[in-house]
C-alpha cells in the first residue's frame, strides 16, 4: 500500500520573482495548524511526490510494479527502530522544476514513498528552506515550493546489527555518519552562499 500523497501549488521563483505558477488541486484543511515542516516536491518526470528529508542518509523509492525484488544484505533503520529491507538499486532521471534534470541511483525498500535524502541533496548542492517549505538550486538559481507533510524526519540509515562493537560507537557520535555539509550548514541559523543567495538552516 503506496502512501496517497495530496496534490499542491507549485511555483517556481527566479532571481526573486515569481516566474511561473502551476494551481493543483490541494487536499489540506484550512485552518489546520501544521508544526511539522518537512515537505513533497514532485517529480514531473514520474510523477511520484519525493519526501524531502534532510535527516535520511539515502535515498530511496518503493519498488514499481513492473521491478523484479532481489533480496539485498542491506537493511535500512528508521528512526522508530524498524528494520526496513532493500532489494537493489534504481537509477532515475527527476525533473524536480528546476530547470535542468537530476539523475540518481535510488536504493529500491519497502518505504511507502519517495525519500529525497542528504546523498542527494548534498550531491547537486540543492538548498533546503524548511520555513519556506523550499528546495533552492544553487547552480539555476530557481527554487520550487512544496507542499508540507505530516511525518517527522524518518532518520533512515544504514542500519548496523545491535551485537557490532561499531553500532555502540555510531549510537554515542551519531555525527561521525551525518553528512559534513550537514554539520557546517546547521552551526547557524543562516549563512550566506553569496550575496544574492541565502541559505537557511537545514533543521
Amino acid at each position: 500500500m503506496y502512501l496517497q500523497v495530496p496534490t499542491f501549488t507549485q511555483s517556481i521563483t527566479e532571481g526573486g520573482k515569481r516566474r511561473s505558477q502551476q494551481h493543483l488541486k490541494a487536499a489540506s484543511t484550512v485552518g489546520t495548524h501544521i508544526t511539522n515542516r518537512l515537505f513533497y516536491i514532485k517529480d514531473r518526470n514520474s510523477n511520484m511526490s519525493f519526501l524531502v528529508d534532510t535527516g535520511a542518509q539515502l535515498s530511496v523509492v518503493p519498488p514499481s510494479p513492473n521491478f523484479t525484488k532481489t533480496n539485498s544484505a542491506v537493511t535500512l533503520r528508521a528512526a522508530n527502530g524498524t528494520n526496513i529491507k532493500t532489494y537493489g538499486e534504481q537509477s532515475l532521471t527527476l525533473d524536480i522544476g528546476l530547470r535542468r534534470t537530476f539523475q540518481w541511483i535510488f536504493t529500491v525498500a519497502d518505504v511507502k514513498f519517495p525519500i529525497l535524502g542528504a546523498d542527494f541533496l548534498a550531491h547537486y548542492q540543492l538548498i533546503v528552506d524548511l520555513s519556506q517549505r523550499q528546495l533552492s538550486d544553487s547552480t539555476t538559481k530557481l527554487s520550487n515550493c512544496g507542499i508540507v507533510s505530516q511525518l517527522t524526519s524518518t532518520e533512515l540509515r544504514i542500519a548496523v546489527p545491535r551485537d557490532n562493537p561499531i553500532q555502540d560507537i555510531l549510537d554515542k557520535f551519531p555525527s561521525l555518519i551525518q553528512p559534513f555539509y550537514l554539520y557546517r550548514a546547521c552551526q547557524a541559523q543562516h549563512c550566506t552562499q553569496d550575496s544574492n543567495y541565502r541559505t537557511a538552516c537545514l533543521f
